[in-house]
């Protein structure tokens, strides 16, 4: 069979056969059984029947010619031909009742034979009849006919829920040689079930195996990403260990993105060498057919590809970078809003960002398409918080995470809303599950030790954040909290060097990070009376956020302490300007004055010109 002949499936063909069955069966050409023949009935029908489930290899040629044998003998007559045609057309129409209708018949005609048992099963399984394929094919004894009849048993078992069953119904191996695909979705199969059993070091352990056998199967490596299966470590090892062709050499950048940035970089040094030839040559292709496999990646996010644009929208938050975020999921979301994997993100950035019209209509739009998707209940339960309903809002993170155990967002909504009301307990108890069901989610480890420092545990806390920056080591948050621990404890020098390895995390952040990182430096400058310091980071933040009342005070009692009272009464005024009823404002500028009286007015006046 030529590479072409193999792309076309037999239904697709219908004229090719067509004309071969009306010939009368006296014809020398139809009685013949040539090489012609041979290959005009693999043109028009075998690609579709033996191709998804025999691997025709040289070595099985005996099996495949009696398979063969059997299977021209039942389409040489014209009542078995025209079953065959109408399971294929309504398949194709998804029509899946019409199609089980005659498949059906085709299996009680032939007794059984394999091949039409398996467009049965097929049938069965798209129209969600999972309990129907097993038992069918239990009913002809087909179960382990080879490996693609054991993989559809066991995907409708798994969807069926009999996790198990579906485990113990891929241990069987097949003598011949199998194709690494098939190998490798048996293992995808186990690590759903165990991922779904609660097993997450077996689930890994078969994602992997299966990534082995089969870089590209994406949703193993997606599961393990979007799960938070996997720390750092796990997912440099994974990636060191695939073996990409050289046409699929995209898959792997795309690979790359999708882990943390310092991954990256790890392993691929020399990704930006030729950037710029990269582009050069991404410009001049403008045929399909001159396009390289090293510029489609390059050439999907010129295109802004939406899984790619996800990737971006993830970045830029995990930077911080919010209204960037925002306007990425605004752009993916034009182009496809009902795209699930952006959503979370989307709603993050409106929470952030206080777009609450926005997130009510997304939550709307969500539950009017998909009522029965964790998605759409999440977001409604995202609205709640915003509005500060948290008990109402906890009611739809818990609808969520009934419907998705592994949605890990509704997780983590449920435990913000206890601790946003300081329900400690109940919101340490749920951070744990997190940190239980996704152990490479550092984001658990982070709110832990929120809470811990919350409650003046220091030293739990401090163990909690460890864990977090083991996981991830980009995010500033870690060290801003790593930082207040060490000024808690009056560690000041340890404090300023966090915090300053948080600012440089900033680059990309939103200035309400940058400001309680600089505000958080200031603090430490000012403790360890490096008073000019603390002045400039002061000065940093008022240039961030010019109508924060706390900063002008922070300011001014710098001043103060600094004998710089002038300046210090004039922020003291600027800090009661913006917080009228701040009674510690008053009571300090009355000292500041009082403080200044006693002081010779021209002394004062000197250190204004300074």
């Amino acid at each position: 069979m030529s590479k072409n002949q193999n792309i076309l499936p037999g239904y697709l063909t219908p004229n090719i056969h067509q004309s071969q069955y009306n010939q009368p069966s006296n014809n020398s050409n139809f009685r013949n059984k040539s090489q012609h023949k041979h290959i005009q009935y693999q043109k028009s029908y075998l690609h579709e029947i033996y191709g998804p489930y025999y691997t025709l290899q040289e070595e099985d040629g005996l099996q495949y010619d009696q398979q063969f044998a059997k299977f021209t003998e039942t389409l040489e007559n014209e009542n078995f031909c025209r079953l065959y045609e109408l399971v294929m057309e309504n398949k194709a129409l998804h029509s899946w009742a019409d199609a089980i209708f005659y498949a059906d018949k085709l299996a009680t005609l032939t007794d059984g034979f394999a091949p039409y048992v398996y467009i049965l099963g097929e049938c069965f399984f798209l129209n969600t009849d999972f309990k129907k394929v097993h038992l069918l094919f239990q009913k002809y004894k087909v179960l382990n006919h080879n490996a693609h009849f054991q993989i559809l048993a066991a995907r409708a078992l798994f969807k069926n829920k009999q996790y198990e069953q579906c485990i113990n119904a891929l241990e069987v191996n097949f003598e011949e040689n199998i194709n690494p695909k098939l190998e490798a979705q048996k293992n995808f199969l186990k690590g759903q079930c165990y991922e779904s059993l609660e097993n997450k070091q077996n689930a890994v352990y078969q994602y992997i195996e299966c990534l082995k056998k089969d870089p590209t199967c994406h949703e193993a490596f997606k599961r393990m990403i979007d799960f938070y299966l996997l720390g750092n470590v796990g997912k440099e090892q994974l990636l060191t260990s695939l073996n990409f062709n050289q046409q699929d050499i995209w898959i792997k950048e795309y690979y790359l993105q999708r882990i943390s940035e310092d991954t990256a970089c790890k392993l691929d040094v020399s990704a930006n060498a030729n950037k710029n030839v990269m582009e050069d040559e991404i410009q001049n292709n403008n045929s399909l057919s001159q396009i390289k496999a090293s510029n489609l990646y390059g050439i999907l996010q010129q295109k802004n590809n939406i899984d790619l644009l996800c990737i971006k929208a993830k970045n830029c938050l995990s930077k911080y970078n919010i209204m960037r975020s925002y306007d990425i999921c605004v752009k993916a979301i034009k182009s496809d809003p009902l795209y699930f994997d952006i959503i979370p993100v989307y709603c993050a950035c409106l929470l952030h960002l206080n777009y609450l019209g926005e997130l009510y209509y997304c939550a709307h739009n969500l539950v009017e398409n998909y009522s029965t998707h964790p998605l759409s209940w999440f977001a409604i339960g995202s609205y709640y918080y915003l509005i500060a309903k948290y008990e109402i809002a906890r009611k739809y993170f818990q609808k969520a995470i009934f419907l998705d155990r592994n949605f890990v967002y509704a997780w983590i909504g449920m435990a913000h809303s206890f601790a946003i009301q300081d329900e400690s307990d109940q919101a340490m108890s749920f951070y744990r599950t997190v940190s239980r069901l996704f152990p490479g989610c550092y984001m658990a480890h982070l709110y832990m030790g929120m809470e811990y420092l919350r409650t003046n545990n220091l030293k739990t806390a401090l163990l909690s954040f460890q864990y977090a920056k083991e996981i991830n080591q980009n995010d500033p948050l870690i060290y801003n909290e790593i930082g207040v621990i060490y000024f808690k404890q009056k560690n000041y020098e340890e404090a300023k060097k966090t915090y300053l390895i948080a600012l440089n995390l900033c680059s990309e952040a939103a200035n309400s990070i940058v400001h309680t990182i600089l505000n958080n430096l200031a603090h430490t400058y000012r403790k360890m009376k490096e008073y000019k310091l603390a002045i400039q980071s002061y000065e940093k933040c008022i240039q961030l956020e010019p109508k924060n009342y706390q900063t002008y005070l922070s300011l001014a009692y710098t001043y103060h302490i600094s004998n710089q009272l002038n300046k210090a009464v004039a922020y003291y005024h600027k800090s009661l300007y913006h917080k009228h009823e701040n009674q510690f404002a008053y009571d300090m500028l009355d000292k500041c004055l009082r403080d200044a009286s006693e002081n010779q007015w021209e002394n004062v006046y000197d250190i204004k010109q300074d």
